[in-house]
């Protein structure tokens, strides 16, 4: 991901970069104890977020890299981390699948889990997205799930026949 001529990438020998984005030049570099960076970053105030495949969601201060929290999940996490406002601009969220078979909501300050999504099968490489207030996702189970994208509560589960390992979209109300 890119911002302020900075481009924030992560590798599967555990690193994680900032780089200038004209020159290329490191400006700072995370290791992850094991494991490695596989789906894109997100961005909420200050902090860069990205999710590894040593089970954590990191956080750090994307000018200096300086830790800001790390949220632990039950496995792998490949998936690319999705940040999510309010129309109103009150709340952020951040939504992350792991290969422990959930979708979680964290709030992007401190890191904390806001709630959970329990799926039958991994949640890969997708991340979810939301559209009018509703958070769409997707997993190995073969299941486009609708959640109320503040509460996470349940709207409705559609069965599509095979494993959803990438992002859906929407447009004009319909998932595709």
């Amino acid at each position: 991901v890119v911002r302020n001529g900075k481009v924030y990438v992560g590798n599967k020998e555990g690193s994680f970069f900032c780089l200038e984005l004209t020159t290329g030049k490191k400006l700072w570099e995370k290791t992850a104890p094991k494991g490695g960076f596989e789906g894109a970053a997100g961005f909420s105030g200050e902090n860069v977020i990205a999710g590894c495949t040593d089970s954590f969601v990191y956080a750090w201060n994307a000018e200096t890299g300086m830790p800001a929290w790390k949220f632990e999940t039950e496995g792998d996490v490949h998936a690319a981390v999705n940040v999510w406002a309010d129309p109103a601009g009150k709340q952020e969220r951040i939504y992350i699948g792991s290969y422990d078979n959930k979708l979680y909501c964290l709030d992007p300050k401190d890191g904390k889990k806001l709630w959970e999504v329990e799926t039958g099968n991994y949640i890969n490489g997708g991340s979810p997205i939301t559209a009018d207030g509703k958070r769409v996702f997707g997993g190995c189970d073969a299941v486009l799930r609708v959640h109320d994208a503040v509460t996470g509560k349940e709207i409705k589960q559609i069965e599509v026949g095979s494993q959803i390992a990438n992002n859906p979209a929407i447009a004009d109300g319909v998932a595709y």
